[in-house]
């Protein structure tokens, strides 16, 4: 299955040697298997190697249609299972334990845990014309709230299993993550896993709970790591972290939540090269194809969280989080936590006691898992330049950048065309603006020298808060730059207003404010637009954020309509026309019997807003702006704040005459 589509914008670029006729450069050096199944990922490595990658985050099979190579008739996997579930809150409980990293096992070199332990197979994976089964494990569910009187807290589920098969007695098999230890019980019950789920811990008398151990043999190879241990008793009754595949999970803290963090995942580059994110989520040091995150460990009483995947074994890796794994939260903002990333198989986080609002929240989901498979398929000569993902298509090389990274330049190579993408703002709570389009910056014939590379800076979407979203972070190409979307307006439990952020394209004005300025700083061309304008006219509604060719819609009245994000802006540098930076939808009120209308996300990646419950998030690699959140009570009929979606991640793509 090819992988060319208009809504995925990394799709176009990562179909490389299908292309025929003129479209295509020349590989030389001789060819390699022919197969199908999944998204497939070409890419070229130094000194030249073209490899391709297949990646399934749906089950199916690896089809190998003709296995006369040059190369080799063996491949490379990479198989994690699904994330375990953290765990659910009862009505005053302590922390309970985040979900554990789903099992990772892989045969590509070089992978290593954070303390430096080589955990790849030795056994190359032999394949011939056959049909090769592929099982992709699901996150397991988090814990669900318990909304009365009682103490009762509920484990999360344990993560689905992935397999990649090839008939005979050995599959590849990874098991699914451990779900969080019970937080009203001593069971130890089913928290094992690929990676063990942390401990949990209710109120006193109850004794600590352990995570289990992780699961492994010598006949089936390490797959990950014991989840962390809780914390019994005052201040913070906290919950351990889920354990990962590069490190064990945190224990929960004593005094500030600087352990009960997620266990860290590990680095597996195999569906793209140094800094893609074909597959995979950035980890330390910004770069992508990071897996297998354990999740943060719920709180009881604080308001800073424990981030997933960002536990070394004995200290806090800085700036997480990473791999894939949820934040924990707790009873002072349970909006604070997260889910495993899908197609990575992190661990969901776990929560606490109930939010001052008098609603439980259940734990994270666990982040479904992934199979990839990898071989050489060709070589290519002259290459002008290094860096990012390389293709070829209508006679030109296309360098993209998912992750920062450095693009190197050669003697032969003058000038070049770029795209340069900023990260999308977040979208606002509380029936918040649509968060801002990244900045769109776009020209031809830029200078270049032989060089010892020029860097490459990709933006961060916003993050989601309870208040005003976050802005998106800059994007940067030698000197151009583009600045994040700004986040959309937001009102916090304690009411006023958190003003909506300027930048590329401005963020959507809350219910009660205004939208803000685009193209901040300025830019010729324009980089973005303002957002839209929210309203409170017997109806509440936030605007829509601003995208790169036309600013937010302002929510409007009577008819209860929140304003649509603004359309972002088409580019056929990639060869394919692919529309980038559309803001985020603004969010409606909503209340029992009232639900208002939300609004729509803009063309490129800008994410809807929502009624009902939390804004949704933009697509990555597109400079989206999030949908606003909602006003609104789905468990009970309380009120509460539910934060705006991220913003979605930038992208910068540099392209030349082959």
């Amino acid at each position: 299955m090819g992988i060319r589509s208009q809504n995925n914008p990394i799709a176009a670029y990562l179909d490389v040697f299908s292309n025929t006729g003129t479209d295509a450069a020349t590989p030389a050096g001789g060819s390699g298997l022919t197969a199908s199944g999944g998204v497939i990922s070409d890419y070229v490595t130094a000194p030249g190697d073209v490899y391709r990658a297949h990646i399934f985050t749906s089950s199916g099979a690896f089809e190998v249609t003709n296995d006369n190579s040059d190369f080799g008739k063996t491949v490379e996997y990479l198989v994690v299972g699904g994330g375990g579930g953290g765990g659910g809150a009862g009505y005053n409980n302590a922390g309970t334990g985040g979900g554990g990293a789903g099992g990772l096992r892989t045969n590509y070199p070089g992978v290593q845990t954070i303390s430096g332990t080589d955990i790849s197979s030795a056994s190359a994976f032999p394949v011939a014309v056959s049909s090769y089964a592929v099982v992709i494990g699901a996150g397991g569910a988090g814990g669900p709230a318990v909304n009365d009187s009682s103490n009762t807290g509920i484990s999360g589920g344990v993560g689905g299993f992935s397999v990649f098969d090839d008939g005979g007695p050995n599959p590849i098999r990874s098991e699914g993550g451990g779900a969080s230890a019970n937080s009203n019980s001593n069971s130890t019950a089913n928290i094992s896993g690929g990676s063990g789920g942390g401990g949990s811990e209710s109120n006193p008398g109850l004794g600590n709970k352990v995570a289990g151990p992780p699961s492994g043999s010598a006949a089936t190879g390490q797959q990950g790591h014991a989840g962390g241990n809780n914390t019994y008793g005052s201040p913070l009754w906290a919950g351990g972290g889920g354990g990962g595949a590069g490190a064990v999970g945190g224990p929960g803290p004593t005094s500030s939540p600087t352990t009960g963090y997620g266990g860290a995942g590990v680095q597996v580059l195999i569906a793209g090269p140094e800094g893609s994110d074909a597959a995979g989520v950035p980890g330390p040091g910004g770069q992508g194809g990071w897996f297998a995150g354990g999740g943060g460990g719920g709180l009881y009483n604080n308001t800073t969280w424990a981030l997933g995947g960002s536990y070394d074994g004995s200290a806090i890796i800085p700036g997480g989080p990473y791999s894939g794994g949820g934040k924990g939260g707790g009873n002072a903002d349970q909006s604070a936590v997260g889910s495993g990333t899908g197609g990575t198989g992190g661990g969901g986080g776990g929560t606490g006691g109930k939010h001052p609002n008098g609603v439980a929240t259940m734990g994270g989901n666990g982040g479904s898992g992934v199979v990839v498979v990898r071989y050489k398929i060709a070589s290519v000569q002259n290459t002008k330049a290094t860096g990012g993902a390389v293709s070829f298509a209508g006679g030109k090389t296309i360098h993209v950048f998912t992750n920062s990274g450095i693009f190197t330049t050669g003697s032969e190579l003058t000038s070049v065309d770029y795209l340069v993408v900023a990260g999308g703002g977040a979208g606002g709570a509380r029936a918040g603006g649509g968060g801002g389009a990244g900045g769109f910056r776009t020209g031809t014939g830029f200078p270049v020298n032989a060089s010892t590379g020029y860097p490459i800076q990709v933006g961060a979407g916003g993050a989601q808060t309870a208040g005003a979203g976050n802005d998106g972070g800059n994007s940067i190409f030698s000197g151009i730059i583009s600045e994040g979307g700004g986040g959309g307006a937001g009102t916090p439990p304690s009411g006023g207003n958190l003003a909506a952020g300027t930048g590329g394209s401005g963020g959507g004005g809350s219910y009660v404010g205004t939208g803000a300025n685009g193209n901040t700083p300025p830019t010729s061309p324009s980089q973005g637009n303002p957002g839209g304008s929210g309203v409170n006219n017997t109806v509440a509604s936030g605007g829509g954020g601003g995208g790169a060719s036309a600013p937010g819609g302002d929510a409007t009245a009577p008819g209860a309509v929140a304003g649509n994000g603004g359309a972002g802006t088409a580019s056929s540098i990639i060869g394919t026309s692919t529309t980038y930076a559309g803001g985020g939808g603004g969010a409606g009120y909503g209340t029992v019997g009232n639900l208002e209308t939300a609004g729509t996300g803009g063309a490129g990646g800008g994410a809807n807003g929502n009624s009902t419950g939390a804004g949704y998030s933009a697509n990555t690699n597109t400079g989206g702006g999030g949908g606003g959140g909602s006003t609104q009570y789905p468990i009970n009929g309380t009120g509460g704040t539910m934060p705006g979606g991220s913003g979605g991640s930038g992208i910068v793509i540099i392209a030349y005459p082959t």
